[in-house]
């Protein structure tokens, strides 16, 4: 780790202890999906389509 990112993280810590380490928010478009919607398509992408009983394309 770079001695620049070490200092920076120590300086948000010292400034205001545990909570100033959350992520800070980030650009970008909002996610479409939720967390549960996300793990629900991985879920059933890791299922043998034989035990799902669905085709494999519609």
């Amino acid at each position: 780790m770079h001695l620049d990112t070490v200092r920076r993280w120590r300086g948000r810590f010292a400034h205001g202890g545990l909570p100033a380490l959350a992520d800070w928010k980030r650009s970008g478009r909002p996610a479409r999906f939720t967390p549960v919607q996300v793990a629900e398509a991985k879920a059933l992408a890791c299922q043998l389509p034989a035990e799902t009983r669905l085709p494999l394309s519609p």
